[in-house]
């Protein structure tokens, strides 16, 4: 579309206030064994700029499937001995139809690269070398383009005789065939399909396939899901995440064990005692020191253990209600 077009649809001193800038990130992509997977380029829309009192809160909160939910799940697996398969959905935002009109400007340094690509494009430019588009997709980085998605890949689990999802997580979708039950975990583009029935999981696969496109599938013994690596046998799942701890070391150097000392702890341990009569506050505040000290300091320990007692502790430390967990962290 052409930028003067809209200027004129719309008022020429309104156009910044329909519009949104277009950025592109390029990030490496590895597996939960630190394994190179690919690079990844992704377009994605200035949200920043949306004003978000246009929405009410329910347009744009999108949920994703707890950590309780997805570790319940891979305990079904392992507990009546499931055939699991992951789902990667390329793109998945795009499948998305867009619920109004936004228009988004291509910086120049994108539509160069166009233009060279199509020369056909070049007549779209405007005196700033940008292109201005509209939006018919539910592009990344928009506000409510996450909630777009997931009214999309639900509907069609609706659609294909899945139940209302879990009262208890919106992310867990189940449907009963022939006695078994599958299940669909949802994680935002990641989808984990698991029955005991491996004809069922197949179907159901092909179910998403046959409505999205540029789906990736991961099915074997073992595999990548969510930055843990997942290798299953007949005893049953066995969980770990040994290149997220490398990578806590890299970030935090090799001495980030050593610069929580003990002594440290203690003494911050000292203060919160003595400041008990202080207003509670200011007490969850140390707390909070002592807690986060714990963390590194087991985090730097994990390297050195089994790889089973590891990712128990590596669990621990993400689980939402440990991290804020004084009465925890003082017993570790």
């Amino acid at each position: 579309m052409n930028a003067k077009d809209v200027m004129d649809k719309i008022g020429h001193g309104n156009l910044w206030f329909h519009s949104v800038r277009s950025h592109m990130f390029l990030k490496e992509k590895y597996d939960a064994a630190g394994n190179f997977e690919k690079i990844k380029a992704r377009l994605m829309a200035d949200g920043s700029t949306q004003a978000r009192s246009d929405f009410d809160e329910e347009d744009i909160a999108s949920p994703t499937a707890s950590l309780e939910s997805i570790f319940n799940m891979l305990k079904l697996v392992a507990m009546e001995n499931r055939h699991l398969l992951i789902l990667d959905i390329g793109g998945a935002y795009l499948n998305a139809e867009i619920d109004r009109t936004v228009y988004m400007f291509i910086e120049p340094e994108r539509v160069y690269i166009m233009v060279n690509i199509n020369s056909g494009y070049a007549k779209y430019r405007d005196v700033k070398g940008r292109i201005l588009t509209q939006v018919d997709k539910a592009m990344y980085g928009l506000v409510q383009s996450a909630k777009l998605w997931y009214e999309t890949i639900t509907g069609v689990l609706k659609d294909n005789g899945y139940a209302a999802p879990n009262p208890t997580d919106p992310c867990v979708w189940n449907k009963v065939v022939g006695g078994d039950q599958i299940t669909i975990v949802i994680y935002v583009d990641d989808l984990a399909i698991s029955c005991r029935n491996k004809v069922e999981v197949h179907k159901a696969t092909d179910m998403v396939k046959s409505k999205f496109i540029d789906i990736k599938v991961k099915e074997s013994n073992e595999m990548s899901y969510l930055g843990m690596n997942l290798k299953i046998d007949n005893d049953g799942i066995q969980l770990s995440m040994e290149s997220y701890i490398q990578d806590m070391i890299m970030e935090f150097g090799e001495n980030c064990g050593s610069i929580l000392t003990l002594p440290m702890i203690s003494f911050l341990l000292t203060m919160v005692r003595c400041l008990r009569r202080i207003k509670s506050s200011f007490i969850r505040w140390w707390q909070s020191c002592y807690t986060s000290a714990s963390v590194g300091v087991l985090m730097w320990h994990c390297q050195f253990i089994t790889s089973a007692l590891g990712y128990r502790i590596q669990l621990m430390l993400t689980t939402r209600s440990w991290r804020g967990s004084w009465d925890t962290s003082r017993g570790l």
